[in-house]
């Protein structure tokens, strides 16, 4: 658990210092700073909101988070791949729609996801997280140990920490090729965790 929530910490720490370093340096006319800033920004929380409920136990209700820290994954490493301008403006596009997460539903967030080669173990909770189970698990009330048998069982804490921290590095890989050489000191370990969920 320490590992996979160090991951996260350190993607996070590689944000920061990064957009720290580029300061007036990003072009807020330009639709893939904005979109790439905008896209961090909510994974940097969004993996702060995850870490704080798994280490209460809390597991199932960082699901929904997890889900979209998935979706902002594959969002920056998709604009990053090619005709980066052009996908920049549709995302901002996309997000200023209430309903702009209903794009990334069903099977085109998992394509998008296996054709830039994201690890098979985070293609699989993305299937997963399409349509949220009825997870749970004792402990919340007096006697709920009685109707287990009802109720998914949610994956565990660790397996949380660790499929957040590699969303984390997909946002981070995201940054550092559209800003070469500002969000480095996490390859090392970002691709020895990732290429054993390969």
């Amino acid at each position: 658990m320490n590992q996979t929530i160090s991951l996260m910490a350190r993607a996070k720490a590689s944000i920061d210092n990064g957009l720290s370093r580029l300061g007036k340096d990003i072009n807020f006319q330009n639709p893939v700073d904005s979109v790439l800033v905008v896209f961090a920004s909510r994974a940097v929380a969004s993996s702060n909101a995850i870490a704080l409920l798994i280490s209460h136990g809390h597991e199932i209700e960082a699901l929904p988070i997890l889900r979209s820290l998935g979706i902002l994954s594959v969002w920056s490493r998709w604009i990053m791949e090619k005709d980066s301008e052009k996908r920049a403006t549709e995302a901002l596009s996309q997000i200023s729609k209430p309903d702009w997460e209903t794009y990334w539903q069903g099977d085109l967030l998992v394509e998008r996801a296996a054709q830039l080669n994201f690890e098979s173990s985070l293609r699989e909770i993305m299937i997963e997280l399409r349509y949220l189970k009825f997870y749970s698990k004792t402990g919340s009330v007096p006697w709920d140990h009685l109707s287990e048998k009802y109720f998914f069982a949610p994956s565990s804490a660790s397996v949380a920490a660790e499929v957040a921290g590699l969303f984390m590095t997909h946002i981070v890989e995201a940054l550092e090729v559209h800003w070469k050489g500002h969000f480095t000191g996490l390859e090392e370990v970002a691709h020895r965790q990732r290429r054993q969920k390969a």
